[in-house]
């Protein structure tokens, strides 16, 4: 599947789910990484992803530090 195609997937489902999330009064975060694909996800491509959705409803969640965790994550937490 071509790589437009599958992020215009992608976003139809996240659609969906943010839809249900509405519903229940919550927010969602996009992640930069997640299982097997850590650091796969860059800030642009989740841009194509999430760009146009509702800010309140969604954001994204960059975690630095390869998974550990480690003071720059904890530092960028605070700073929201």
């Amino acid at each position: 599947m071509p790589i437009q195609s599958r992020l215009a997937q992608v976003r139809q489902e996240l659609t969906q789910i943010l839809s249900l999330a509405q519903r229940c009064d919550i927010a969602a975060l996009f992640p930069n990484r997640a299982g097997d694909f850590r650091g796969a996800i860059g800030v642009g491509t989740a841009q194509e992803i999430i760009g146009g959705l509702d800010p309140r409803m969604i954001g994204y969640y960059f975690r630095s530090g390869g998974g550990c965790g480690g003071k720059a994550d904890s530092a960028a937490g605070k700073q929201r």
